[in-house]
Parts: C-alpha cells; sequence; structure tokens
C-alpha cells in the first residue's frame, strides 16, 4: 500500500508555483542573451561591411599599379572624372539591406632615389576606404602599395604639338593647321643630372655621351619620318625644355592627314625614360593635285585614267568636262560637272554621248576632308573615227523563229581588237536597237510579224565594226538594205486550239481545272479560266483559243485532285478530244 501511494504522488506533475518560478528564470537567462545576440549581428554586420571596404580599397590600389607613373596624383586620384570615373572620393556600394556609401581617400607621397638624388624613385600610395553610420563597431580599411617608376631614364612631364605660330591654337584642338608643327617636350629637372655630358676613356679614344630626347613621327599612312634627336644642352636658359619645328614634307596639302609624334628622353648612357605620344590631324592646305591624268577617246565617248593625289586626308574627286572652240582650244561652253564624289578609290572616269571631231576639257580635282580642292589635272580629248581601233565584222549572221520571237545568231571575228559586244540593228535603222553580250541574241518580235536583222561588233571605247555581218548563214532569207543582205525572219500567225475533254467517269464530278505549262512546257503552272463545273457523265468541257503550247488537267471532287494527265497542243490547231481516266 505504501508503493501505490507513492506512484500516485510522483505522477501528479508540475505545480503551479514550480511553472511560475521556471518561466521567470527562463525570462531572465533570455533577456541576458539579446544583448549578447544583438552585438553578434552588429559584429557579423560591421565584418561585411569592413569586407566591402577593403575589396574597394584592393580594386583602387590594382588600378592605381595599372597607371602611367606621371599621372598617379592626389588630384587625379580624388577626380570622378579621372580615367573613366574608375577613382573619385565616393562609391555606391548596393547591399542586401539597399545601397551604402563608401568614402576614399588617397594619400601619394613621392620617394627620392637617395639623401642626394632628387629624381622621384617610386611612389608611395594609401588607399584608406570607410563608411558612414552604423553597423558599430568599425575601423578604416588602410592599404598601402609602392608603385616605381617604369624607366630607367628621364621623365618627361610635358609634351605638347602646336602649330607652328602658337596663335590662335587651341591647346586641346586635334587639327593643326600650319605647314610646320612645333614639338616641345619638358623633363623632369631631377632629371637633368643624367643626361648631362659623359666623357667615356682619354684621349685619342675618349667618346663623349650626351643625353637627348628622341621625337618619332608615323603618319596614318604608314609612312616613318627620320627620328630627330634633340641633344641636352646645359647652357639653355631652359635646360628642361627640348623643342623642334618639323615642316609637314611635300609641299602645301601634299601630305595632310593624321600624324603620330612620340617623345623619349635618354640618359647620357642611353637609358631610356617614359614616352608621351599624340595623334593630331595636320591641314596645311589644298590637297596635291592628281598626276599622270590620261584620255582615251572614242568615236564618242573619252574614257579617263589617273594617278592618285598623295594626299592624307582625300575626301573624293571630282571631275568636269567644258566644251573646247576647235580652232583657239579656248572654252566656249558650260562647265559641266560629270561626277563630284568619286571614292578615293576610284581612278577612273568613262564619259558619252559626245559630238565626234569636237574637242573638249577634263579637269579632275582631289578634294580633302576640309572641303578643300587642289589644282585641277587638265586633259583635252576630241573623240574621232580611227578605223584601227574598229573590231572586224561578224560573219554568218542567221535568224529563226522561236514562238513568236526572232532568234539571231552569227560568227563573233577571229582576229583584230577584241570585241566588248555586239549593236543589233532592226529594219534597216542605222541606230543599234538592242546590245548583245554573245553571238546568240533572242528578239521578242511578235506573232504574224516579218523584221530583218543586223549586227555590228564594238570593241572598248565605243569603236563599231565598220561593215555589217556577211554573209548570211546558208538558207536564211535576206533582206536587201542599200545592197547588204540583212537576215529576215518571218514569224507566222500564232495558231490557236480548242481543246475538248469528255467525262468519262460513272458519275457526275465536281470541276475540271486546266492549267497553260507554257510554250516550252516548263513554265510555272497557270490556271486557264473558266473552270467546268459539275460535268455529268459522257458530257464535254470545251476551251476554245487556247495558245500552243503544254497543258495541264485533273478532276477535282471535295477540293482533292485526282485524274492528272498532261499533252501537249500543237500542229494545224485542229479540235482535240480528250478522255479522262477514272479518278
Amino acid at each position: 500500500m505504501n508503493t501505490s501511494v507513492r506512484a500516485k504522488h510522483d505522477a501528479r506533475g508540475f505545480s503551479f508555483v514550480e511553472l511560475l518560478v521556471t518561466i521567470i528564470i527562463a525570462g531572465i537567462a533570455f533577456a541576458a542573451l539579446v544583448p549578447v545576440f544583438v552585438q553578434g549581428m552588429q559584429v557579423g554586420s560591421g565584418d561585411k561591411m569592413r569586407l566591402l571596404a577593403l575589396n574597394l580599397a584592393q580594386d583602387r590600389v590594382e588600378k592605381i599599379r595599372q597607371l602611367d607613373f606621371e599621372l598617379i596624383t592626389e588630384d587625379n586620384l580624388r577626380s570622378g572624372a579621372f580615367y573613366f570615373g574608375e577613382f573619385g572620393s565616393t562609391w555606391m556600394e548596393q547591399t542586401e539591406s539597399g545601397s551604402k556609401q563608401f568614402s576614399v581617400k588617397y594619400v601619394v607621397e613621392d620617394k627620392q632615389v637617395s639623401a642626394t638624388d632628387t629624381r622621384i624613385a617610386y611612389k608611395l600610395v594609401t588607399v584608406i576606404a570607410d563608411w558612414d553610420g552604423p553597423p558599430y563597431p568599425h575601423k578604416l580599411v588602410h592599404l598601402k602599395t609602392a608603385v616605381y617608376r617604369q624607366y630607367a631614364g628621364p621623365e618627361i612631364v610635358l609634351f605638347n604639338v602646336r602649330a607652328s605660330d602658337l596663335e590662335g591654337q587651341n591647346p586641346a584642338s586635334e587639327v593643326i593647321v600650319s605647314p610646320i608643327v612645333h614639338l616641345s617636350a619638358t623633363v623632369n629637372a631631377a632629371d637633368l643630372d643624367s643626361m648631362k655630358r659623359r666623357d667615356i676613356g682619354v684621349p685619342p679614344n675618349q667618346r663623349t655621351l650626351l643625353g637627348h630626347v628622341d621625337v618619332l613621327i608615323t603618319s596614318g599612312t604608314g609612312a616613318v619620318y627620320p627620328t630627330e634627336k634633340l641633344p641636352y644642352n646645359a647652357l639653355s636658359p631652359t635646360p628642361a625644355l627640348f623643342t623642334y619645328d618639323w615642316p609637314v614634307p611635300g609641299g602645301l596639302g601634299a601630305n595632310d592627314g593624321y600624324y603620330t609624334f612620340k617623345a623619349i628622353a635618354f640618359t647620357s648612357s642611353g637609358s631610356p625614360g617614359n614616352s608621351w605620344e599624340f595623334s593630331m590631324r595636320v591641314e596645311t592646305g589644298p590637297p596635291a593635285s592628281v598626276t599622270s591624268l590620261t584620255v582615251t577617246p572614242g568615236k564618242t565617248t573619252a574614257d579617263l585614267t589617273w594617278l592618285p593625289s598623295l594626299s592624307g586626308d582625300l575626301a573624293h574627286y571630282e571631275v568636269y568636262r567644258t566644251h573646247l572652240d576647235s580652232l583657239t582650244k579656248s572654252p566656249d561652253g558650260p562647265v559641266v560637272p560629270l561626277a563630284v564624289d568619286l571614292s578615293v578609290t576610284t581612278l577612273s572616269y568613262s564619259d558619252s554621248g559626245l559630238t565626234q571631231d569636237d574637242w573638249y576639257l577634263y579637269q579632275v580635282y582631289a578634294v580633302d576632308w576640309a572641303d578643300l580642292s587642289s589644282t585641277p589635272a587638265e586633259v583635252q580629248a576630241q573623240p574621232i573615227d580611227t578605223v584601227a581601233l574598229r573590231p572586224l565584222p561578224a560573219s554568218n549572221l542567221k535568224g529563226e523563229v522561236i514562238n513568236s520571237s526572232a532568234r539571231l545568231t552569227w560568227t563573233a571575228p577571229t582576229s583584230g581588237p577584241a570585241v566588248a559586244g555586239y549593236h543589233v540593228f532592226v529594219n534597216g535603222s542605222t541606230t543599234s536597237a538592242y546590245t548583245a553580250t554573245s553571238a546568240t541574241f533572242d528578239v521578242p518580235q511578235g506573232w504574224g510579224t516579218e523584221a530583218w536583222y543586223q549586227v555590228k561588233p564594238y570593241a572598248a571605247g565605243g569603236w563599231e565594226s565598220a561593215a555589217w555581218a556577211t554573209p548570211l548563214f546558208p538558207g536564211s532569207v535576206p533582206e536587201n538594205v542599200g545592197g547588204t543582205p540583212w537576215a529576215k525572219v518571218i514569224v507566222p500567225a500564232e495558231l490557236r486550239y480548242t481543246l475538248n475533254i469528255m467525262n468519262t467517269t460513272n458519275k457526275t464530278l465536281l470541276s475540271l481545272k486546266l492549267y497553260f505549262l507554257g510554250p516550252a512546257g516548263n513554265d510555272l503552272a497557270v490556271l486557264v479560266e473558266p473552270t467546268a463545273t459539275n460535268k455529268a457523265v459522257g458530257t464535254l468541257s470545251t476551251w476554245s483559243n487556247l495558245a500552243a503550247g503544254k497543258y495541264r488537267w485533273a478532276w477535282v471532287k471535295s477540293n482533292n485532285q485526282s485524274g492528272l494527265k498532261e499533252g501537249w497542243l500543237t500542229g494545224l490547231g485542229q479540235t482535240i478530244n480528250e478522255g479522262t481516266p477514272n479518278p
């Protein structure tokens, strides 16, 4: 009995007082842990911001190390416009909780070679990244890097490329309007000692070494000009300044275009320093004229060719023509613009429609980017009839009927000037009606017509054969025109046909469709109207006045074709009866 009472007492659970005490103890413990949790979250958030700041500072350091030595200054690095906006004093970073602004500071310290050598050996750059506001606590991120000079020789701190007169020339302009280009390079004064005269050895084998600045010039067309060496002069009032006036070669406008100007300074022992380089456009005047302008006159044509202008800023060529008095050769007509926008790669022009035996003056201009025109290159031409330039006549001219057309064939001349093409003449006219490129040509003559034809080959320049094609091909029908046989072609009247198609099936069909495949049978099928519909057994579908050629027909029922058949309509125009297979 005692055991039973004890078990019942143990199973009764927590009392209300015990539960209340437990809740109070747990609440006290939780309240004590809340600051720990908050602090942990702040520390984690601060660590994340420091990591972002560290990445930002590291990014700036890497980009600074890629800059040219002379560009690493605090003013440049603080500018948001410097180096495509990759630097600046602020940076906005997107985070999970929104955007966060970081501030970036730069400290650049120039370090000398030694206490006695004031040349700058390297720059010590410190990047400091920070952010505003919570989370707290936070610390500044500092990164330092040393950037050494990339070159062992003297440093050029400034290089100017200007017009020679230096007046009215915008320093930022990329166009120099002057026949002489003024170049000036300024060397770091601390580096001048390395350029001073050095005597090596003793007489008579003594060698004297002297620092210098080299100026290298290359044109946009690929021409490389001799390097100009500017020696160091310790007695100059401005020994750190090296100047040179470079005359643009070839005279006014001859070599206008883009040039690359580069300057490099050297110690007396030959060690190079950094280099400065500019690409500038030079405009000294009108472009150079084209050269070797020649003309080949034809019967009524003139073919011009020339060699290009040597200017580097050509925009296009222009060609003009003026009629000349035959006796005085002075202009007696208007100046006619033949072409005013010829590509700079086009070095020829063909003029046509001229009057035989008249004189003409041709002028070719070169025009540059500034719309300045060169002195014109000129040449005179007289279209004349020169038998030596004419090809021999064709032979074996033949005409035959092909449907409603006349097919002409002939034999090309086998000697004499090369044939460029053929003129085809019709019905005795001496004016060419057609131009052919081979010895076969089809003329759409028409049904029930008669015509006669002749041909003449022509050579380059429009020179035409002096004689008609002769003799005619044996069997051709001649037509006498002024004592010359022309090939006659008689196209008969078109034969027309009637086509009857009978329904030989055992039931009435929905419709019968007829298609025309052309006179040669290889054209696309064209539906012939009207279409026969609801044809009873034993009845005919009739089409009248059909042209000669190939036809295709088929019964159609419920939009499905069946009983497809083809046939030719040729001969004397008789009626053709065709039974239709059972579909």
